[in-house]
């Protein structure tokens, strides 16, 4: 079975551990409605306030050090409204692959209890985000390259980080290495699934594209109510899509996840499926 193959197998294997918990949806959501609320309690204040914006090098010290701290503390909290329902996701499939029921507040539960870890792995992550982000701009050619190399390397040694936080409870340093020593074992999949869902995701939204582009040209044409509509069907098919996707792929690394620490066969999930998913050494 080709990889691209492989990866469809385990989308349809994540589409009905989906459709038996339809309101893993909503996790996505509330995690939109979430950073939204975030980041407009931070643009009140930034607007008003538009000292840090000065580029002319009028801007004292004190200044610039309040908004490197705004501009981080806005970074952690969206950050961590972002983890936090990504891990209440992560738990409520991790349940549903144990052959439990979930509701949706199981998964939320399940999040706040380990709210100590999540907050701990935030700090870790949006400071080394930050950091390697404010590197790369700040750098030029060869070193901007490596920067941004080395943010993507980071975000491949941590991908199984918050199911190994929200699942097992560890701090995030042992998080990160037990993260860093799965993926040297489920790499091939990981990497090219990855990409394998993003061509999906890709070829799914292509409809969304199409008729948005006839709405265009019917605002083009003078038929304005009749482009609206169509524009507006593109973008709540755009939207639903974005959210069933993201839910299917939370369910596929927590279906690897969790095959990869127990050797148990997730509910839903081929046994010979799971086990293709692996690099063999």
């Amino acid at each position: 079975m080709g990889v691209f193959s492989r990866t469809w197998a385990l989308m349809g294997a994540s589409w009905r551990v989906l459709m038996l918990d339809k309101e893993l949806l909503l996790f996505p959501l509330l995690s939109m409605i979430a950073t939204a609320l975030v980041t407009l309690t931070f643009v009140g204040p930034l607007a008003q306030d538009q000292s840090w914006l000065r580029t002319d090098g009028a801007a004292t010290e004190t200044e610039q050090l309040i908004a490197y701290a705004r501009l981080f503390l806005f970074y952690f909290c969206t950050y961590f409204t972002v983890v936090f329902f990504n891990a209440s996701l992560i738990m409520s499939v991790h349940l549903r692959l144990t052959g439990k029921d979930p509701s949706l507040m199981d998964g939320i539960h399940g999040a706040w209890a380990r709210k100590n870890e999540l907050f701990a792995w935030t700090l870790l992550a949006a400071t080394v985000g930050l950091l390697l982000n404010t590197m790369q701009k700040r750098s030029k050619n060869i070193a901007s390259l490596f920067f941004g190399a080395l943010g993507v390397a980071w975000s491949l040694l941590t991908y199984f980080v918050v199911p190994i936080l929200v699942v097992e409870g560890k701090g995030p340093v042992e998080a990160v290495k037990e993260s860093a020593a799965m993926i040297k074992r489920t790499w091939g999949e990981e990497l090219v699934g990855g990409i394998s869902y993003g061509g999906i995701s890709f070829l799914f939204s292509l409809p969304a594209f199409a008729v948005a582009l006839l709405g265009v040209g019917s605002i083009v044409n003078g038929a304005l109510l009749n482009g609206l509509l169509l524009i507006g069907v593109a973008a709540v098919y755009a939207f639903l899509l974005s959210l069933t996707m993201t839910t299917l792929s939370s369910i596929f690394h927590t279906a690897i996840y969790h095959y990869a620490r127990t050797g148990a066969v997730p509910t839903g999930f081929d046994a010979s499926l799971l086990q293709s998913t692996f690099v063999k050494k």
